[in-house]
């Protein structure tokens, strides 16, 4: 295995707890936000069902959109990281550059 292969996997194996978060897009006060302005521009009739209905729908497209993000952002940083250990470095220019400069 490549230097680099095994440097990266151990910074990833170190690393990953620290950025293993969710996704946060605080769909509580994106809620909140799009029932003040449905309510503002009149799109939205006074009763306490119209809120509470606007406010679950709000709140279940937040967290599909979460769900949606997370996966995407996993899937990129697989992507991510399976190209960069595949990813053949010889013979390109700056390698070149740097060979010559070694010398």
């Amino acid at each position: 295995m490549k230097a680099n292969t095994v440097a990266l996997l151990s910074l990833t194996c170190i690393c990953s707890p620290a950025y293993a978060g969710t996704i946060d897009l605080s769909c509580e006060d994106l809620a909140n936000q799009m029932i003040g302005r449905l309510a503002n521009e009149g799109l939205l009739d006074q009763s306490a069902e119209s809120y509470q209905r606007a406010r679950k729908i709000s709140l279940e497209l937040c967290t599909d959109a979460e769900e949606m993000a997370e996966q995407q952002h996993e899937a990129d940083k697989q992507d991510t990281l399976k190209n960069w250990i595949t990813q053949p470095t010889g013979g390109k220019a700056g390698n070149e550059r740097l060979k010559r400069l070694k010398r």
